[in-house]
């Protein structure tokens, strides 16, 4: 089923605009996933936790953590709790970050604020530069994160990760230098291994779509990541359900040939009970 009568006018405005980045905030794309994306699959990228929506139109969750069988480490422990909507490409690593309301927005009067402070640099960008909301608003980009695993990935880049570095106790993501200044570029998160081909695929489109840099040793592990964990079912729905409101696929999971059952591979543990329904 590919309408959602609970989702009223403001669903329907999202499906018939040809791009959501253009046309509305980061409070409606986060809802547009939240309600029209993930609607039957809350559980998070990263770790597989179930989350039930506030369903108050802003995208926002609240983990369940009893049930979730993963452990908070010690650091903004609070934010264990809910989830955020993570740009799997961060913004800093998007060309947006080399445009001039970036880099300089005292130059824009609408980026001040009444008390003569300035917008954070992407929200200023975000107010007065087109181009920097169809990067930061692309669907293809997000997916549900615990914020805690939000916070302390930061904007690291992906990668294989030291051994001894802190991990989520029952979650297989793990994190290098997470919640700290990456002053000496040696943070890097690494992903679950069942995901990791989701993400390797949506760098690829940032990349052909945006230009986002990927420097050849990423490319070849991205390379790499996609093979050892093919394009699934579950991601072509979810590829298919935002093209329906942004109007474009990514072409790196519309146009592969999808595993068709868990023992395929590609699927996640918590992905076996899933079923594609569209």
């Amino acid at each position: 089923m590919r309408r959602f009568s609970k989702l009223g006018s403001a669903l329907t405005l999202l499906l018939t605009t040809s791009a959501v980045s253009e046309t509305q905030g980061w409070r409606n794309t986060k809802n547009a996933m939240d309600d029209a994306v993930y609607h039957d699959r809350h559980v998070t990228f990263y770790c597989g936790c179930t989350y039930i929506s506030d369903r108050d139109g802003d995208g926002s969750g609240d983990v369940e953590t009893e049930a979730c069988g993963v452990e908070p480490l010690s650091e903004n422990a609070r934010s264990f709790a809910w989830i955020e909507w993570e740009h799997i490409v961060p913004a800093s690593l998007t060309p947006a970050r080399q445009m001039s309301c970036w880099q300089e927005r005292q130059g824009f009067d609408s980026c001040r604020k009444a008390n003569g402070s300035y917008l954070t640099a992407r929200d200023c960008c975000e107010t007065v530069n087109r181009r920097t909301r169809t990067i930061l608003f692309d669907l293809h980009n997000l997916a549900p994160s615990i914020g805690q695993v939000n916070w302390y990935r930061t904007n690291d880049r992906y990668g294989e990760v030291e051994k001894n570095c802190e991990s989520w106790p029952g979650c297989d993501a793990r994190d290098q230098h997470g919640g700290q200044p990456d002053r000496n570029k040696l943070a890097r998160f690494e992903p679950p291994d069942c995901v990791k081909g989701d993400v390797a695929r949506v760098w690829f489109y940032m990349h052909d779509k945006y230009s986002v840099h990927i420097n050849d040793a990423e490319r070849h592990m991205f390379s790499n990541w996609s093979a050892k964990d093919p394009v699934t079912l579950l991601e072509q729905q979810r590829d298919r359900r935002i093209a329906e409101i942004q109007g474009n696929s990514n072409p790196y999971v519309a146009d592969a040939e999808a595993s068709m059952t868990p023992a395929d591979g590609g699927y996640c543990p918590w992905e076996v009970r899933l079923t594609p329904a569209d």
